[in-house]
């Protein structure tokens, strides 16, 4: 370690900070009362007491994991009680887009100088092949500046054309997050949570959608996931608001029949499922409400 830190302080490519530099900031710190967050060593304890590729993708910037630890570091400093790292790890606000073209940006940097001989062409891309569509996308949007949103829809309907539902949900965030007055997609990520089964992250998202834009179909998934969770008193109006912006449809119809017959209110609930009757006849389960509630 001692080896490291002494061929880092004496690398005439100053873009690793050198130990001096560290040691201004700590004397700086302590002369003025300033709180230290000492990230280089966080980093060297968690990759094996040197900094190296488990936390650094080249000479300066961190890995996924070492954002995250250092998200630790800095919520800690600042006495918050939550692990912020973990939640973030849990939660990302990237796709797989953001890794490829990640990976394909570090791979010209270091293509060509300084990590190579000055003067020397950089064809660290040329020789790769592009076998997937998620690999394409990352190859245009390292080439043309501007594509990131584009491109990230365009990888979401991919995944959603393949039933992926983990990739379809970590899009959908990604998108979530970077424009956070898009209705539309915390929907999509809420409700590919839901069929994953990760109801209470997609009870989150689903609200997040509706407190942007309300819909029908943000209404109708969030009765359905409080119904699930046998929330039925809070269930009942976001059934009821979904009938009121789309309009009589068979499901939020028996849903909301659904919820008022568990929450003891028939007389509420006859209507509702003869107006789902009137749709569909043959509504077995509605039918089955009907018939218990009147008889």
């Amino acid at each position: 370690e001692a080896r490291y830190r002494r061929a880092r302080d004496l690398d005439q490519l100053r873009f690793r900070a050198p130990s001096a530099f560290n040691e201004v900031i700590r004397r700086l710190a302590d002369e003025y009362g300033a709180t230290l967050v000492d990230v280089e060593d966080r980093l060297a304890e968690a990759d094996g007491g040197v900094i190296g590729a488990g936390m650094m993708l080249e000479h300066l910037h961190p890995t996924l994991g070492g954002y995250a630890l250092m998200t630790d570091a800095f919520s800690e400093a600042l006495g918050a009680s939550a692990r912020a790292g973990a939640e973030y790890a849990l939660t990302p606000a990237y796709t797989q887009l953001d890794s490829l073209a990640g990976d394909l940006r570090i791979r010209r940097l270091m293509g060509g100088w300084p990590f190579q001989p000055l003067g020397t062409e950089n064809r660290a891309l040329d020789t790769l092949r592009l076998r997937t569509e998620p690999e394409r996308l990352a190859r245009e949007l390292i080439d043309q500046e501007g594509l990131w949103e584009r491109h990230t829809r365009r990888l979401m309907q991919w995944h959603n054309e393949r039933r992926q539902t983990a990739e379809i949900a970590r899009t959908g965030l990604a998108l979530a997050q970077a424009f956070p007055f898009d209705h539309q997609a915390p929907f999509i990520a809420a409700s590919a949570l839901a069929q994953a089964g990760q109801r209470e992250e997609a009870l989150r998202w689903a609200e997040r959608s509706s407190d942007v834009r309300p819909s029908a179909a943000s209404e109708l998934l969030i009765g359905n996931l409080l119904l699930d969770q046998g929330a039925i008193d809070d269930a009942i109006p976001r059934l009821q608001a979904a009938i009121n912006i789309g309009g009589d449809s068979e499901e939020p119809l028996f849903r909301l029949g659904t919820a008022l017959v568990f929450a003891g209110d028939f007389e509420r609930a006859g209507p509702v499922l003869n107006r789902l009757l009137v749709l569909n006849p043959g509504h077995e389960g509605g039918r089955e409400l009907l018939k218990a509630i009147s008889g």
